[in-house]
C-alpha cells in the first residue's frame, strides 16, 4: 500500500472502467460519453455470471474502503467517482429502456450572482490595458447592463437550468406487479435474467419533459458570468407559468 494512495486510486479507475466495459458486453443498452461506454444496462443470464459480477461489485466496494482508509479527505467516501457502484436488480419481469435528455435546475439567491458580477467587473476594470481593448470594453459594458437589470428587478432568486447531455431511465415491472423507475448510474447496473423470461420492451423516445413547458414562455435573464453554467430565469415568472399551466390542464382558475 502506497502512503498517498495514488497508485491505489489509479488501479481503482482502471478496474472501474474494466467493470463498466464488462457490463457493456452483457448489456441491452448503453450510452457513449467522451468515446467511452457509460450507463450500461446489463443482463445476467446464468449462475456463473451472477457469481462473477457479485465478486466484482464486492471488489469495487473493498477498493473504495481501502482508499478512504488511506486518506478520507483526498478520497471521500461520498465521491461521485466511487458512487454508486454497479448493483444487481432481482425479480424483474419487464424492462423498458429510455435514453432521454438530462436536465437539471437549481435555485440561486440573486445577491450571490450580483456579488459575483460586481467582483468580476471590478477585476476587469483594474486591468486598465486589457479594459482599453474593444473586446474588453464591450464585455464590461454588457456586464454593467446585466448587473443594472438584475438590481432593478424585484427578484430574490433565479432558477438556473442546465442541460447535462443524456440519461438512461429504466421502467421495471417487478414480479409482484409494482413498477419501479430506475435512473441508470454512470457505472451501470445489472438485471437478473437467469430465468430467461425478462421481457425487453421496444425502446422509444421519452415524451418531452413537462418542466420544459415551464421555461418556454419565460424570458431569460442575461448573465455573462463565466462561473454561471446554465440559463437563468426569474423564479417568480417560472412559478406564475407553472400556475397557468396547472390551470389550463385542470380547467380551474385560481385567483389570489
Amino acid at each position: 500500500m502506497s502512503k498517498n494512495g495514488i497508485a491505489e486510486y489509479q488501479k481503482f479507475l482502471e478496474f472501474r472502467q474494466t467493470l463498466i466495459d464488462l457490463i457493456h458486453r452483457h448489456s441491452i443498452s448503453h450510452e457513449i460519453k467522451n468515446n467511452k461506454v457509460v450507463r450500461p444496462v446489463g443482463f445476467i443470464r446464468n449462475e456463473r455470471e451472477l457469481r462473477d459480477f457479485t465478486l466484482l461489485i464486492d471488489t469495487w466496494k473493498n477498493m473504495v474502503d481501502e482508499l478512504v482508509s488511506i486518506d478520507p479527505v483526498r478520497f471521500p467516501e461520498n465521491s461521485h467517482i466511487f458512487n454508486p457502484p454497479p448493483r444487481i436488480i432481482y425479480n424483474v419481469d419487464i424492462v423498458k429502456v429510455y435514453i432521454d435528455s438530462a436536465i437539471s435546475s437549481r435555485l440561486i439567491e440573486k445577491r450571490i450572482i450580483v456579488d459575483r458580477m460586481k467582483r468580476h467587473i471590478k477585476a476587469l476594470e483594474k486591468d486598465a490595458q486589457r479594459a482599453a481593448t474593444f473586446a474588453s470594453t464591450h464585455v464590461l459594458n454588457e456586464l454593467r447592463e446585466e448587473l443594472a437589470a438584475m438590481e432593478a428587478d424585484n427578484e430574490t432568486h433565479y432558477r438556473c437550468r442546465n442541460s447535462n447531455g443524456t440519461e438512461t431511465i429504466c421502467l421495471l415491472t417487478m414480479t409482484d406487479g409494482e413498477t419501479v423507475r430506475e435512473r441508470c448510474p454512470f457505472s451501470g447496473f445489472l438485471i437478473d435474467n437467469r430465468s430467461g423470461r425478462v421481457q425487453i420492451k421496444k425502446r422509444r423516445e421519452q415524451a418531452e419533459r413537462r418542466d420544459k413547458l415551464d421555461f418556454l414562455s419565460c424570458e431569460e435573464v442575461k448573465c455573462s458570468l463565466p462561473s454561471v453554467a446554465g440559463i437563468l430565469y426569474r423564479e417568480s415568472e417560472l412559478l406564475a407559468q407553472k400556475k397557468r399551466y396547472s390551470e389550463q390542464k385542470s380547467g380551474v382558475v385560481v385567483t389570489d
